[in-house]
C-alpha cells in the first residue's frame, strides 16, 4: 500500500505509522480474510493525520523562533 501513496509527506507519516505500529499488527493483518474499503481507509486517514501532526509541530517551532528572533531584536533596541 505505501508505493500507492503519492505525497511525500504521507510517505513519511506513513513511515513513522510503520515503525510505531504497524508491524506489531502486521500478522493479525495478514490472517484477516476481510479486508473491506474502511479497512484500507483507516490507515490511510492515520497517515495523513500523522502528516497533518508533524506539519503542526513545525509550523509551532518556526512560531516560536520568530517570537524569539523578535524579542532578541526587542532588547537589542532598548539597550
Amino acid at each position: 500500500m505505501q508505493d500507492a501513496i503519492v505525497d511525500l509527506g504521507h510517505k513519511n507519516a506513513s513511515d513513522l505509522i510503520l515503525q510505531d505500529a504497524w508491524n506489531r499488527e502486521q500478522t493479525a493483518m495478514d490472517n484477516s480474510t476481510l479486508l473491506t474499503v474502511c479497512d484500507k481507509l483507516n490507515p490511510i486517514t492515520a497517515i495523513h493525520n500523522r502528516k497533518l501532526t508533524a506539519a503542526m509541530s513545525r509550523y509551532e517551532l518556526y512560531n516560536q523562533d520568530k517570537k524569539d528572533i523578535e524579542i532578541a531584536k526587542s532588547d537589542s533596541y532598548n539597550e
